[in-house]
């Protein structure tokens, strides 16, 4: 698909009810698609296209649930063609502290901060292939909380005051939820919401316990790592789920690379196994009466025993509702916890490649559906990434119009394309060859930040070529 097919296949059943406003989403979309760095007056080119645009982002009918709505509908179909797919959800802050006037953002961690809490949910195959966005949340702080309240204060609330709905923590709650939803719609495909450390509440446990029917799995990494155990007899045990899994003999060994991050180098890993099926004990009130009813965990610790001198062990306690049996062993389950990688690489997508922190639209009512339209631009240049490295020797096509790949191919090889499409894997190294991708054996695969510059490029040669076509024929005629 090119650039404007996969556009039209992906929102063909936008309806803002508006037939000029349905249009203006294509066209824009298509526009973002074309230069996802640019600001909005950049990829709209002229005053009046700009002037359009905002006055889209403000029309009343325009929200960010709409935007997404048929983008949803194909990420769904994509599901149900799969035999299992993985949710995975997790918050990132965007930061408009630049921008004075910014409206319905607030502070992070310090006072005068403007940030907006961003909060997805990416469905990714279980071999790393992003299928699309099913749910974004989104929220501000209007104030720091510790500047008028003590610890214990904060604690109290957290524990015994408030319910979760009142909490940010409700975001994963809601997204387990979402998760309901689509496995409700996709039965015959194994759905499995996958989360982060903050995501460990037992509100997600006690729920997925209490639903009947189709229902979703839940993978998370354990944050509380007091987490307790029910006994038999309905008593809390002295020892911890990770104290009772230290104490066990590895059942195997695990090995994979470690990506990059934070000025460390990629590196290989390789951890011990020590699983435990247990139940848990729920948080307790002041009294010790139980909030919430006891759940099933399948525990995993996984735990490197050596590593690189001046490097940090890598160490992960994964919980999860799935139960290990011949089908399902522990690799597949440290597998598709890789997979939550994904959706940081989505972050930087946002941020990087499309500058999602640069919007300069002034409340929420504006930027939401803007950062709708980014998102699942977002999500297309992660999936064309990705689709490369998994499936390298297709036909380039399923991505680049024919004009595209040959583009592509003169631009890398100055010389006459082929009559038949190049391989996928090729025309992506090409791609991002024109964006500054060394292309070395020691380098890997390209990432998304150099094969949209370079398809950035490509297509403004494209646009160049075909204007100097059309100035030829008028001068012609």
């Amino acid at each position: 698909m090119g650039n404007m097919s996969w556009v039209m296949n992906e929102i063909s059943e936008m309806d803002l009810g508006d037939k000029r406003l349905n249009n203006r989403v294509i066209k824009l979309l298509h526009d973002i698609d074309d230069n996802p760095e640019g600001s909005i007056p950049t990829i709209c080119k002229g005053w009046h296209e700009t002037k359009a645009a905002y006055r889209f982002f403000s029309n009343i009918k325009t929200s960010q649930e709409k935007i997404l709505e048929p983008h949803i509908r194909q990420t769904v179909k994509r599901i149900k063609e799969k035999d299992r797919v993985l949710l995975i959800q997790d918050t990132t802050e965007l930061n408009y502290t630049g921008q004075k006037h910014k409206a319905d953002v607030g502070p992070s961690h310090h006072e005068g901060e403007k940030v907006l809490f961003f909060h997805p949910m990416l469905a990714v195959t279980t071999n790393k292939l992003p299928l699309g966005i099913l749910d974004i949340h989104t929220w501000h702080r209007n104030e720091l909380l510790r500047t008028k309240h003590s610890v214990n204060e904060l604690n109290n609330m957290r524990l015994h005051k408030q319910d979760i709905s009142e909490k940010e923590s409700y975001r994963w709650l809601q997204g387990y939820r979402c998760a309901k939803s689509i496995a409700k719609v996709c039965p015959e495909t194994h759905i499995i919401m996958v989360g982060d450390r903050e995501a460990d509440i037992a509100d997600i446990y006690h729920e997925h316990e209490q639903t009947q029917g189709i229902k979703p799995d839940w993978l998370i990494r354990c944050k509380v790592t007091k987490r307790a155990i029910m006994l038999p007899n309905g008593t809390k045990g002295s020892a911890s789920i990770k104290k009772k899994l230290l104490n066990m003999q590895p059942v195997g060994y695990v090995e994979f690379e470690l990506p990059r991050r934070n000025g460390n180098k990629a590196r290989i890993v390789k951890q011990s196994i020590r699983v435990i099926r247990v139940k848990g004990h729920p948080p307790t009130g002041r009294r010790g009466k139980l909030r919430l009813k006891p759940f099933w965990i399948t525990a995993i610790l996984a735990k490197e025993e050596k590593p690189p001198k001046g490097k940090k062990a890598v160490e992960w306690l994964l919980l999860t509702s799935i139960e290990l049996n011949d089908n399902i062993k522990f690799h597949d389950i440290i597998k598709w916890y890789l997979c939550r990688w994904q959706i940081e690489v989505f972050f930087y997508i946002l941020k990087s490649v499309c500058h999602a922190e640069a919007l300069q639209l002034k409340c929420a009512d504006r930027f939401l559906p803007c950062l709708a339209m980014y998102s699942i631009v977002a999500w297309r240049i992660l999936m064309m990434t990705f689709l490369a490295r998994i499936h390298p020797d297709k036909s380039c096509e399923i991505i680049f119009t024919t004009t595209e790949w040959r583009c592509i191919h003169i631009n890398a090889y100055r010389q006459r394309p082929p009559k038949q499409p190049i391989k996928l894997l090729e025309a992506i190294i090409c791609v991002a060859k024109a964006g500054g991708f060394l292309a070395r054996k020691s380098d890997g695969f390209p990432g998304p930040k150099k094969i949209w510059i370079g398809l950035s490029k490509i297509r403004e040669q494209i646009t160049a070529i075909e204007n100097y076509k059309k100035s030829i024929a008028v001068t012609c005629g």
